[in-house]
C-alpha cells in the first residue's frame, strides 16, 4: 500500500478485513507486520523488535504483504 487506503463504504471496509484475515492464513507475520506499521504507524525497526526478528525480515514482509493486499483488493 503505497498511499493510505481511503474506504468510502462498508463494503471496502469489509473487502478489507477479509483481505487482511486471508493474508494471515498465508503468511501471519508479513499480515502482523502489516498490521503494526499501516494501522498503528510503527517504524519498521519498531515492528523488529516487538516481533523479535531482523529489521531486513520486517522489510521483507512489508514489501509482501504490501504487494499481497493490493492485488487482494484489486481482484488479483
Amino acid at each position: 500500500i503505497d498511499a493510505r487506503v481511503s474506504i468510502d463504504s462498508a463494503e471496502e471496509a469489509l473487502a478489507l478485513d477479509q483481505a487482511l484475515t486471508r493474508l494471515a492464513d498465508v503468511d501471519e507475520r508479513a499480515a502482523r507486520v502489516l498490521e503494526l506499521r499501516y494501522f498503528a504507524g510503527i517504524t519498521a525497526a519498531d515492528c523488529a523488535e516487538v516481533l523479535g526478528v531482523s529489521l531486513r525480515s520486517v522489510e521483507r514482509d512489508w514489501q509482501f504483504a504490501r504487494a499481497w493486499l493490493h492485488d487482494a483488493l484489486d481482484g488479483g
